[in-house]
């Protein structure tokens, strides 16, 4: 970058961890600016779109061969998810005495958390669904972020909702905008290589 920026707080990443913290920050009245490798994009929904966000066309593959779904773009890989929303590790960190209980109920009241009406069931869940009831188990539907009222159940939610329907970090970027726009700027397709300390700080 030859232009320079003075700022309290440099986050790297658009995605659900630095746009909570611009969202947060900004709240506060502090000055950010959020550094993003990606762009943002504004078609979504197709496998054309999909090529030009995920990471090595989503064949990135950890060393153990799990196909590891990453996206660079505005929003990181929120915009691709699947709006599910099932607390985890919530006995495990119990067991170690730390309580989410009041985070897990702050997070799901500010996305607007709940169940789908079951019209929205269709295609493979809902055979799925229908196998489970026929062999005598129950199945229950699955938590999610996202608007019934919106959701055209395409199944195109991991080439992101071209609908709108689901919440993704971008919705926080947005509300950081409102917090406060003169404390936040947003820096696209610009990649990050090291951070330069000098008398020991950044």
């Amino acid at each position: 970058m030859k232009n320079k920026k003075r700022t309290e707080v440099i986050i790297v990443g658009s995605g659900a961890g630095g746009a909570t913290l611009a969202k947060e920050l900004t709240k506060q009245g502090r000055k950010v600016i959020v550094i993003e490798k990606g762009r943002r994009i504004e078609n979504l929904g197709t496998i054309r779109a999909g090529l030009k966000f995920y990471d090595r066309f989503s064949l990135l593959k950890s060393k153990e061969g799990t196909i590891l779904y990453r996206t660079i773009m505005v929003g990181g890989t929120t915009v691709v998810s699947c709006g599910n929303a099932v607390r985890t590790l919530q006995k495990e960190f119990s067991d170690l005495g730390i309580n989410l209980e009041e985070e897990f109920i702050e997070t799901e009241r500010e996305l607007n958390v709940g169940l789908l009406p079951e019209k929205r069931i269709i295609g493979g869940s809902r055979k799925i669904l229908e196998a489970a009831q026929e062999l005598g188990y129950k199945m229950e539907p699955m938590p999610k972020f996202v608007k019934a009222i919106e959701c055209k159940s395409c199944g195109n939610c991991v080439l992101g909702c071209q609908f709108n329907a689901k919440w993704t970090a971008v919705d926080y970027l947005e509300q950081a905008l409102e917090n406060n726009a003169s404390k936040i700027s947003l820096i696209t397709q610009t990649e990050v290589t090291g951070v330069l300390i000098s008398n020991g700080k950044p």
